[in-house]
């Protein structure tokens, strides 16, 4: 699987202690042996790596339609437990990343690094997944960083959200907690506006 299909930025790079824990996804998954061939490896994200050129947002854009994401009919458990820590498997499920992958992933990889929680869900045979990193930090320092991000500004998800097609991820900012999810599709499909909004706003309403 191209290690590129994952180039998330905040203003062109990824926060440090994001990089942290994406390798710690790296390196957990190349333990643990996953992928079903030569291209089932979970090495699917590449922090260092320069975005691909996107449109610069023109302004905040009018939100589509929220509608139901296919998938668990139970209520997961809560993203935040009450003891201050975050689980990125909660924001959004095994069935909803399936609805959206087309098919259903193996078991996710969930791991935190550097106070940063990342959980992949991602097809056996390693050509799409589905990834969703959380963290814990400034309001403030969020609000600014997401401001520079490249996209279109989803209005009422959040304190503050980005989608971006082109990247397949959508980042949002809700109090002190920022998460992103992004997807990386089969053979360069690109994932909808409508896709990354209804993810948002399923993700964001579990906090």
């Amino acid at each position: 699987m191209n290690t590129d299909r994952f180039p998330v930025t905040t203003a062109g790079r990824w926060p440090s202690a994001w990089r942290l824990a994406l390798t710690a996804v790296v390196v957990m998954s190349v333990a643990a042996g996953c992928g079903g061939g030569d291209e089932g490896g979970d090495a699917v994200v590449d922090p260092t790596s320069d975005a691909p050129d996107a449109t610069d947002a023109a302004g905040a854009t009018e939100a589509p339609d929220a509608t139901d994401v296919p998938g668990d009919t139970e209520a997961p458990a809560p993203a935040d437990p009450g003891d201050g820590s975050l689980d990125p498997c909660s924001l959004v499920t095994s069935d909803e990343a399936a609805a959206v992958l087309g098919d259903e992933p193996a078991e996710p990889t969930n791991v935190d690094a550097g106070g940063v929680g990342a959980c992949t869900y991602r097809l056996a045979d390693g050509s799409a997944a589905v990834q969703i990193n959380v963290e814990r930090g400034d309001a403030d320092t969020f609000l600014s960083q997401i401001s520079e991000g490249r996209g279109e500004e989803l209005d009422g998800v959040g304190d503050a959200a980005v989608a971006n097609e082109t990247l397949g991820q959508v980042t949002v900012v809700k109090g002190d907690v920022r998460f992103a999810v992004f997807v990386s599709l089969a053979d360069g499909e690109k994932t909808d506006l409508d896709t990354l909004f209804v993810l948002a706003t399923t993700a964001v309403g579990r906090l």
